[in-house]
């Protein structure tokens, strides 16, 4: 039996699922990845879900972790935001498509008017 084509909408929808599949892993975790310096080691007011209290006062510290799950917030925070590697432009394991990061490039200036700097983006997950 011949295979037919599949359908144009399937075709389509594959194309989308896979636009949000790259957005995910890449520009979306590198974003909140890197964001985590910013503001999780905030013990009161952002300890990454370690919170003995659901939006608790930031003046209680019985909302805050104990010691060691305090430390070990920061150190956490520390380890996901300070490993540099993985960047799609600087493609250091070779196995980005030029296509791919020539696209990327192309883009600098927009991610910039973000404030954002695509040489941040990963394709790797550093965790």
């Amino acid at each position: 039996l011949p295979i037919s084509p599949p359908p144009i909408e399937d075709i389509n929808n594959l194309k989308e699922f896979c636009r949000y599949v790259i957005y995910h892993i890449t520009l979306w975790h590198s974003w909140v990845n890197d964001a985590q310096a910013d503001e999780g080691g905030e013990i009161f007011y952002n300890s990454l879900a370690l919170r003995n209290g659901s939006f608790g006062s930031e003046d209680d510290p019985n909302i805050a972790p104990n010691i060691l799950e305090s430390t070990n917030l920061i150190y956490m925070v520390n380890v996901l935001t300070a490993i540099k590697y993985g960047y799609i432009i600087k493609n250091e394991d070779d196995d980005i498509p030029e296509e791919f990061r020539t696209t990327l490039a192309s883009y600098k200036k927009q991610f910039a008017d973000l404030g954002y700097d695509i040489g941040n983006i990963r394709a790797v997950i550093n965790i």
